[in-house]
């Protein structure tokens, strides 16, 4: 398990793909969820992470 600094550090230093981080915050259950790095490391926006959410969900109901 890597830490999500690790990760973004990764992601920007070799250039070659975005990131998925599945996370469990100590903050309360509505802060729990997955994060979506691009290439250059910053956060996509709330709305295109819901997004990833929603499909995500989809994938899982079905398998």
């Amino acid at each position: 398990m890597l830490s999500l600094n690790i990760i973004k550090l990764i992601i920007t230093t070799t250039q070659k793909a975005n990131g998925i981080i599945i996370t469990s915050s100590h903050n309360p259950p509505d802060y729990d969820g997955i994060k979506y790095n691009t290439i250059s490391g910053w956060l996509v926006s709330p709305a295109i992470t819901h997004d990833i959410e929603q499909i995500s969900n989809k994938f899982l109901m079905k398998n």
